[in-house]
């Protein structure tokens, strides 16, 4: 999703229009197709509108991730160096 936004704001071509309204139609049909099925509900299309949200959000808290040092893992704290080796604080 964030890659195809960034093509269409770099290149606004109607080929890339095209291209970036299909990708998002496929994802949201996908998206409500898992939900019905893993779910054995109907699946309503009300709530798609929200799946292009869900990934900006996805990928905005991968970007973050990479942003600090400290971790906290199976209640343990610890530290990355830089190096790449991770210290208990």
């Amino acid at each position: 999703m964030l890659f195809r936004s960034l093509w269409l704001i770099v290149r606004p071509a109607p080929q890339v229009l095209a291209c970036a309204l299909v990708c998002f139609l496929v994802r949201v049909l996908t998206a409500l197709n898992l939900q019905h099925r893993l779910t054995g509900t109907p699946s309503t299309y009300t709530w798609g509108w929200l799946v292009p949200i869900k990934d900006l959000l996805q990928a905005a808290i991968w970007l973050l991730a990479f942003m600090g040092n400290r971790i906290e893992w199976r209640g343990q704290r610890m530290r990355l160096r830089r190096d790449g080796t991770l210290v208990r604080v």
